[in-house]
């Protein structure tokens, strides 16, 4: 009988170690699941983070120099822990969207001992553009649409800010490639001078969308022209130096002020052939040159660039773009 309950209880002994090797086998493969999982995780965020603030950047520079775009967003994406060299950027050859994918080889810890060295993972983001429907920093400067389809190509643009009438048309591009025509203060803010020559030198804070109804304002803003519009070319002048040959191929960077946001607007109430009130169709982007005949005038010329503001892909296209994550 002892000799039978000696064996019995050796036997369990060995089912014990059994039990207990299985759970240590276990306990590891869990222990690895949840260090070197975590560490996945923590990388894959990592390079989402900085797949999405590359795309977002690059979308900026787009419309302009697609080759700035793809520096940039690389850019980007090493600030945020990806080296360039593990950095893709793509883009469409309207250049409507960019890709940028981030990839990482992640070593593992504890799955080496089930024989899983490292394992590869990627992350990617797709920024789209589209016209821009609303947005803010507008500025008060309107644009017929008519005037605008004359002028979208000029390389200056002459804005002479008398009281726009449906009946004057802007002139076509000459032999220079030079346009002129009248345009109308608009009243954004507030019916002040001091409200339009804020919004001209630092943008309308109150949101601007396709449809809004805006009055024309009484008047030529001589001085808040000259003031404001010197303020933006000035601010620019230590990072971008202006050439009519080569602007679309150097285009001024992103912070430069002299981009602006400008409304394309139609003819919404005319008497006696002046124009009250206007209707908001799109928006623009233009690049502000300077004044002339002390401030009547506003000197520029139209560009393809971003801005802040929702967009649409049924939107008409004036040159000024809103851009959102897609993917």
């Amino acid at each position: 009988m002892n000799k039978w309950l000696t064996r019995y209880l050796e036997g369990e002994q060995g089912n014990v170690l059994i039990l207990v090797a299985a759970a240590m086998v276990a306990l590891i493969g869990f222990t690895a699941l949840a260090i070197d999982g975590g560490r996945l995780y923590s990388e894959k965020s990592m390079l989402q983070k900085a797949a999405d603030a590359g795309a977002l950047a690059g979308a900026q520079e787009l419309p302009l120099d697609s080759t700035e775009a793809e520096r940039f967003a690389k850019e980007v994406a090493e600030q945020n822990g990806v080296p360039q060299t593990n950095s893709v950027v793509e883009f469409a050859s309207d250049k409507m969207w960019i890709r940028v994918t981030t990839s990482s080889i992640v070593e593992h810890t504890f799955g080496k001992i089930f024989g899983i060295t490292e394992i590869p993972i990627t992350a990617t983001a797709k920024v789209k553009l589209n016209p821009l429907t609303s947005g803010t920093g507008v500025v008060p400067i309107g644009v017929d649409i008519a005037d605008y389809k004359v002028w979208k190509n000029c390389t200056e643009i002459t804005l002479k800010q008398e009281t726009p009438s449906g009946k004057n048309l802007g002139e076509e591009c000459n032999g220079s490639n030079l346009g002129s025509g009248n345009t109308g203060a608009l009243i954004i803010s507030g019916n002040g001078a001091t409200d339009y020559e804020n919004d001209l030198e630092k943008g309308a804070t109150v949101t601007v969308s396709k449809g809004d109804i805006l009055e024309i304002k009484e008047g030529t803003m001589k001085q808040p022209n000259k003031r404001a519009v010197e303020e933006r070319v000035n601010s620019c002048k230590e990072i971008y130096t202006y050439n009519a040959t080569t602007f679309l191929t150097n285009p001024p960077p992103v912070e430069c002020a002299q981009i602006v946001t400008v409304p394309i607007y139609s003819i919404y109430e005319e008497k006696n052939n002046k124009v009250f009130k206007v209707k908001i169709e799109g928006f623009a982007k233009f690049f502000l040159l300077g004044t002339g005949d002390g401030g009547k005038e506003i000197i520029g010329r139209f560009m393809e660039f971003t801005a802040s503001g929702d967009s649409s892909p049924t939107q008409p296209n004036y040159g000024a773009y809103g851009y959102k994550l897609v993917e």
